[in-house]
């Protein structure tokens, strides 16, 4: 009995240790900084189709959601944040938030530089209190501003916007809704014509390629989850350079809004991806009966037509 005993106490005390090494091991990984960093770094930048375009290839790693381009200026934003360890004054002093941008009328010339954070600080936004986001504005007055949303830190409906003039580095606090790539976006119509028309999983299929919209952020990419067969596409033969850096998986094109329409845009990208020879795809619009179990469809030959098509079925969007 006295045996069972000591063996008992022998197995609770290991237990008990490897508890206490549990317990030490949680705590020492919680309080390991892991920092979410964000480095793209412009290695070349292209203006393609009579300069309506940009093809930008990202030295770094894929980050298309922290490059976008308006209708003269691309914009990058690295940044590096830790998310996680005591909440320390080394926490915030250890992130940042730069944003780089380009002249794309001299595509060659060095970026404006502004520290974001540093920006923010002047009008009482505090890294600390706030994680702060860089977006697209728009174009007031034909001048381009960036948008700024800074987050609430533990409290993530508590969103401040501020209109930037990255010219002279001014802030404006704005309501968001007076955004006009924002207006465009809530909108919606050239995201439901590209994900109705089937030009984005054709896009996939036949190109290799993914078309992205991020709060009205257009641009398409290297598709990973599909083979790369954009050389055998019309866009392939007129850009096999571009074709190639997109292979890669490190270049973005984007449109260049102002100078490109929502039209233009889908129209483009329906001849671009089509088969070399071919002049677009075969697109076409469904209408969903019997609970999704079979289809009427429609030929979508261009924008126009799926507007015509949206306007003679207006709930089709709301099911997709």
């Amino acid at each position: 009995m006295k045996k069972i005993f000591k063996i008992f106490l022998v197995l609770l005390g290991l237990f008990l240790l490897f508890c206490v090494f549990m317990m030490f091991y949680s705590w020492y990984r919680t309080n390991q900084p892991i920092y979410d960093v964000r480095s793209p770094k412009v290695e070349k930048i292209d203006l393609i189709a009579n300069d309506k375009y940009v093809a930008v290839t990202d030295k770094n790693e894929k980050n298309g959601s922290y490059i976008f381009v308006g209708q003269d200026i691309l914009v990058t934003n690295p940044r590096k944040e830790r998310y996680n360890g005591k909440d320390t004054s080394t926490r915030y002093t250890e992130a940042y938030s730069y944003i780089n941008v380009y002249n794309l009328k001299q595509p060659s010339s060095k970026p404006k530089k502004i520290n974001l954070y540093a920006l923010l600080e002047k009008v009482g936004i505090s890294n600390r209190l706030y994680g702060s986001f860089v977006d697209y504005y728009g174009t007031v007055d034909g001048k381009e501003y960036l948008l700024i949303r800074s987050v609430r830190r533990h409290n993530f409906y508590h969103v401040t916007y501020h209109r930037l003039d990255w010219q002279t580095e001014k802030l404006e606090k704005v309501d968001v809704s007076s955004s006009p790539i924002q207006r465009w976006y809530k909108e919606g119509v050239l995201n439901d014509a590209i994900r109705n028309s089937n030009l984005a999983s054709l896009t996939a299929d036949n190109a290799g390629l993914e078309i992205n919209w991020v709060s009205g952020r257009h641009y398409f990419d290297k598709y990973d989850k599909k083979a790369f067969q954009l050389e055998q596409t019309n866009f392939g033969s007129l850009y096999p350079d571009v074709t190639k850096r997109l292979k890669e998986g490190k270049t973005y094109v984007f449109p260049r809004w102002g100078y490109v329409s929502d039209e233009e845009y889908f129209n483009d990208m329906n001849h671009w991806f089509a088969p070399q020879g071919q002049e677009k795809l075969p697109l076409s619009a469904a209408v969903y009966v019997a609970d999704r179990q079979t289809e009427e469809r429609t030929p979508i030959g261009s924008y126009a037509d799926f507007i015509e098509w949206r306007k003679a079925h207006p709930k089709e969007k709301e099911k997709n």
